[in-house]
Formats: C-alpha cells, sequence, structure tokens
C-alpha cells in the first residue's frame, strides 16, 4: 500500500513538472526562446540551423504525451490504491472486532453497590473458610453440598448478606416463575455464580495474556493515506463522547493514522497491563483448572481479577431500569473507533450505544442452576425493529 501511495506521489510529480514544461514552452515569446537558443548553442559549441518554432513544438508534443500518460497512469494508481486500502482497512476492521468482542465476553463483578460488595464479601468468606477446613474437594461440590460444614468459622460477611437478603426480598425472587428462593438456596446461587465467573474471566484474560498483537499491528503498518478525517466527520461520528475524541489527539494532515494507531494502542495497554496483573500466575487452561481447586490462592486470584476489571467498565443511566447499569467501556471505545475505519469506506455512520454492551451476557444461576443469559425485554434492550 505504501508503494502504491509512493507510485500516485511520483505520478503527480511528474505530471506537474510536465505541465510546467509544456505551458512555458508553449507560452513563451519567439524572440525569447530564439535568445536561449542561441545562448545555449555558445554554451555548448555547437551551431544549428533548426528553427525555433520547430523547437518548441518539439518539446511541447514530448511533454504533453508526458503530462497526458502521467494523468493515465495516475487513474490506475488510484484505484489499486483505492482497492487495497479498502481491503488493509476491513482487515484491520475484522482483527479489531475479534478482539474487543472477546473483552465483551468478561463478566463483571459488581463493586460500587452495596449488595455487590457484600456479595463479594462473603465469597472471599467462603473459600478461606474451606480452605482452613479438612474437606479437600473440588471447589464447585464444596459450594453445593459443604456450605454448613464451612461455616465452623465466623460467618460475619454472611450475616451481613443474609441480613440485607432479608430486607431486600427482591433478590430472592426467581425472574422465571416468580417464587421466592429461599435465603440458603441464594447464599449457594451467589457462590456458585462468582465461581463460575472468576473461572470465565481467568480464561479471557489468559487469551488476552497470551494474544500475539503482531497480526494486529501489521494491519495497522499496512494502512497508509493520501487525505486523512477531519475533525468535523469524527466529531459527526462520535457525537458526545469527548473521551474518546480527546484520546485520538491532534487529527490533521501531519497525523493521518489516529484512529488506527489509537486502536494498536487501546489493545497494547490492555495487554501489559493484565500482564502486569498476573505476572505472578502462569495463565493458561490447565493451571487455571489446577488454581480452581486449590483454595488458597481463590483470595489472591479473585483480588487480581478485580484490579484488572478496572477501567474496563463503566456505568449508563437506564430509563426502564431506573438505574445504573454496566456496560463494557473498553470494547464500547473500540468499537466508536471502527465505526470511524467503516465511515472511512461507506461514508456511513453506524448507530453504536452503550446498551449495546451493556453485561447481559453473564453467567447466572437461580435455583443452582446456571444460566447464560439475563431476561431483558427485547424492544429494551433493541428498540423498535422499524423503527425510522
Amino acid at each position: 500500500m505504501k508503494i502504491k501511495k509512493r507510485n500516485i506521489a511520483r505520478a503527480i510529480d511528474v505530471g506537474v513538472v510536465s505541465l510546467l514544461i509544456y505551458t512555458f514552452f508553449h507560452f513563451i515569446d519567439g524572440d525569447y526562446l530564439y535568445y536561449f537558443g542561441n545562448r545555449l548553442e555558445k554554451f555548448l559549441h555547437i551551431h544549428t540551423n533548426v528553427r525555433v518554432e520547430t523547437v518548441r513544438a518539439y518539446l511541447t508534443t514530448i511533454f504533453s504525451g508526458i503530462f497526458a500518460s502521467t494523468i493515465v497512469a495516475l487513474g490506475f494508481f488510484i484505484v489499486e490504491f483505492q482497492g487495497e486500502k479498502k481491503e488493509k482497512i476491513l482487515r484491520l476492521y475484522y482483527e479489531n472486532n475479534r478482539l474487543f468482542k472477546r473483552i465483551m465476553k468478561i463478566p463483571y463483578f459488581d463493586t460500587k453497590t452495596e449488595y455487590g460488595k457484600l456479595c463479594i464479601d462473603y465469597y472471599l468468606e467462603l473459600t478461606s473458610n474451606i480452605a482452613s477446613s479438612k474437606y479437600k474437594e473440588g471447589m464447585q461440590q464444596i459450594i453445593l453440598s459443604n456450605l454448613e460444614k464451612a461455616s465452623l468459622a465466623k460467618n460475619t460477611c454472611k450475616t451481613k448478606l443474609v441480613k440485607y437478603l432479608e430486607q431486600h426480598k427482591g433478590h430472592l425472587i426467581n425472574e422465571f416463575d416468580d417464587w421466592e428462593l429461599s435465603i440458603e438456596q441464594k447464599l449457594q446461587d451467589i457462590a456458585l455464580e462468582t465461581h463460575v465467573k472468576l473461572k470465565n474471566a481467568l480464561e479471557i484474560y489468559s487469551e488476552v495474556i497470551n494474544e500475539d498483537l503482531g497480526t494486529l499491528k501489521n494491519c495497522v503498518f499496512d494502512i497508509s493515506r493520501i487525505s486523512w478525517l477531519g475533525y468535523r466527520k469524527i466529531r459527526k461520528i462520535l457525537g458526545r463522547d469527548e473521551q474518546i475524541l480527546r484520546g485520538l489527539g491532534s487529527i490533521d494532515m501531519f497525523n493521518r493514522s489516529a484512529v488506527e494507531d489509537r486502536i494498536y494502542t487501546l489493545h497494547r495497554r490492555l495487554h501489559e497491563r493484565v500482564k502486569l496483573i498476573f505476572e505472578e500466575v502462569e495463565l493458561n487452561h490447565e493451571n487455571i483448572e489446577r488454581y480452581l481447586s486449590n483454595e488458597n490462592i481463590y483470595r489472591v486470584l479473585f483480588e487480581k481479577t478485580l484490579v484488572a476489571q478496572e477501567g474496563l467498565f463503566d456505568y449508563v443511566y437506564h430509563e426502564f431500569f431506573k438505574g445504573n447499569l454496566s456496560y463494557n467501556r473498553f470494547a464500547y471505545h473500540l468499537a466508536k473507533l471502527n465505526a470511524i475505519l467503516l465511515y472511512d469506506l461507506t461514508r456511513q455512520v453506524g448507530e453504536i450505544s452503550k446498551y449495546d454492551f451493556v453485561g447481559v451476557r453473564k453467567s447466572n444461576v437461580r435455583a443452582g442452576r446456571v444460566l447464560h443469559s439475563k431476561i431483558i425485554p427485547g424492544e429494551v434492550m433493541y428498540g423498535d425493529l422499524y423503527r425510522e
């Protein structure tokens, strides 16, 4: 792509020079041309009987031909460049899409609300009690069958969570048939749900750490632009997302690759940050299974997971739920940057909402069953399919 861009630049240079020379010889007065010709013959110590108008016709024919040929070649170069540009941008688009969709699967642990904090504290207390017990069964089986045995230690966090559930019965309602769960069943659900989410999060973070960003880097490096997207166009795509706009820095003719560079920078920062957080732990599928069977390192893994999610999520207010919902801010940010790439190809502004990145697909547990979706009315999440 860079070679084709260089060919276009050279064609433009040759075209401009040939046009200037053609214009000079076409419009210059004959007397001046005769004077220059004589001076040239004297300098070269030669003498010719060629007429001035013959020389003028000869030179204008040559340079007009060069100019015309350059224009034709320039047309072919531009077509080839645009075709390769589309291919390279789409390659970056799909690679970025693949990477941020994986980040979207990271489950969110609620550390903001009182209920979320109580659930986390209860889970950590439970695993600490299990680690100190004499039973060395698998974690999931202990959570489901040995809650009473694990309660030999002081269950301060459990007591607080039970008191909270007694005061907020809405958390005990089964959303499928509206019957109320027992508090003990709810505690089991919370423990198992947190365990499943922790395992899913560790697996995704493992993929992030072991991901080779070389492909993404090559996609960014391969893209070369002749023109650039102006501030107004990008503002039209991003709307009110000032933070994304600030992250792009200066957008001008001297920074034509701002969007591509920003995509790579965000993925590189996430890769480095997650790798630094889990540098003491070798995350892969086999090790995760081994770690999750050792209750003694649960607190360390869980705390590292909570640190890793900082900056990835944010909250957005939803009218239907009359409250804030967590959404994947990192994936939303990259989706917006992808929208800029798509606009560069189609000149169409895609509709991207923060609600599309709300964590509705997550592992929930109800009455001991692991579910994989949360029921939210379709018109709330997707709106009217036939809207304008």
